[in-house]
C-alpha cells in the first residue's frame, strides 16, 4: 500500500511515481480529495478544490472501477492496482 497525503498540486505526478512501485493488486490511497466537499461546488474559486478536481477527473478515466472516493472527512481515494 502506499498513502500519498502531499502538494495537491503534484497529486498526479506521486500517483505516476506510485504506479512505478506498487506491487500487482497494490492500493494506493490519495487523501484529502474532496477538500472538504469543496470540490463538488460549480463555482468555487479554490485553486486547490480545482486541482484535485481535475486529479479526481484524470483517476476516475485512467483507472475505471478501479477507483473508488471514500467520502469521509475530506475525502480519499483508493485505488487497487490490476493484478498481473
Amino acid at each position: 500500500m502506499i498513502f500519498i497525503d502531499a502538494d495537491k498540486e503534484n497529486c498526479q505526478n506521486y500517483f505516476f511515481q506510485a504506479q512505478r512501485l506498487i506491487s500487482p493488486s497494490g492500493i494506493i490511497l490519495i487523501d484529502n480529495t474532496l477538500w472538504a466537499s469543496i470540490v463538488t461546488y460549480k463555482n468555487s474559486t479554490d485553486k486547490t478544490a480545482d486541482t484535485i478536481k481535475t486529479f479526481n477527473e484524470f483517476i476516475f478515466s485512467e483507472m475505471g472501477k478501479l477507483a473508488t472516493i471514500i467520502p469521509a472527512w475530506d475525502g480519499m481515494t483508493m485505488v487497487v492496482m490490476p493484478p498481473q
